[in-house]
């Protein structure tokens, strides 16, 4: 998308402006922080497993001072932060109940935060897929999970989302970064009312498929960009009205 050459390429992205609020992205950052170190610790781990440096404190209690760690910056930065801290640590309990859930079906905390290149040829040159996973899970079988926590998105919006890869390729351009393609990707829906209702599949097709299928595409389109194809301009209009490169967009 014209979007991100502009800001990414071309570095024309807004200045920052002073915050005088919260702000949605830095929350998420911060919880995920806490997530990372929590399940590094090996503190969501079954007793008895080996997981590492030993946790003297229960899990639930154990999460809560990771997201309190990860916070601590952003309230002594701006207090207004205090209220989502609270928000989240309240939370714990009941990602602590949907970890439980999950790892009693057989799977068990590998990586978190994992920065991923894969290639990907075209007639004249090699390209780089690179991205970052949230997390990555492994079952006793060798199976592999890809989870990306949404710490904002509605929920029944990320169900629509898993269940249209063609307009919604996030968990399938995950799924190509992996050397083997994984059996299960999802979004894990921070936000959702009850446990049972965190992670949100795609039934359209299999992992594999959509990777497949996104790797096609994808090498078509930027083929067909290196060929000199014209660029038409398009876009939702929801985001066009929010798009920070919507006065250079011929759309626009």
């Amino acid at each position: 998308p014209y979007r991100f050459f502009a800001l990414r390429m071309l570095r024309l992205g807004e200045l920052d402006a002073i915050a005088d609020a919260p702000e949605a992205q830095r929350v998420g950052q911060a919880l995920h922080r806490a997530l990372q170190r929590w399940h590094q610790l090996g503190a969501h781990a079954p007793a008895g497993a080996d997981t590492g440096p030993s946790v003297t404190i229960g899990p639930v209690a154990s999460l809560q001072g990771c997201i309190e760690q990860a916070f601590a910056p952003l309230v002594d930065e701006l207090p207004g932060y205090l209220a989502a801290a609270r928000q989240w640590f309240n939370w714990a309990p009941k990602y602590m109940e949907w970890q439980q859930s999950w790892q009693a079906q057989g799977w068990r905390f590998v990586h978190a935060e994992l920065s991923l290149e894969q290639p990907m040829a075209l007639a004249d040159r090699i390209v780089q897929l690179t991205g970052r996973l949230d997390r990555v899970d492994l079952a006793a079988d060798g199976a592999q999970a890809v989870l990306d926590y949404k710490t904002g998105a509605d929920t029944n919006d990320l169900a629509r989302r898993a269940k249209l890869p063609d307009e919604h390729p996030q968990l399938a351009f995950y799924a190509a970064l992996l050397p083997a393609p994984p059996q299960r990707v999802g979004y894990v829906a921070l936000r959702a009312e009850k446990p049972e209702k965190m992670l949100l599949e795609s039934a359209a097709a299999t992992p594999a498929v959509q990777a497949t299928e996104l790797r096609v595409a994808l090498a078509d389109r930027l083929q067909r960009i290196v060929d000199g194809a014209p660029l038409p301009a398009h876009g939702a209009l929801a985001t066009c009205e929010r798009c920070e490169a919507r006065g250079l967009c011929r759309r626009a």
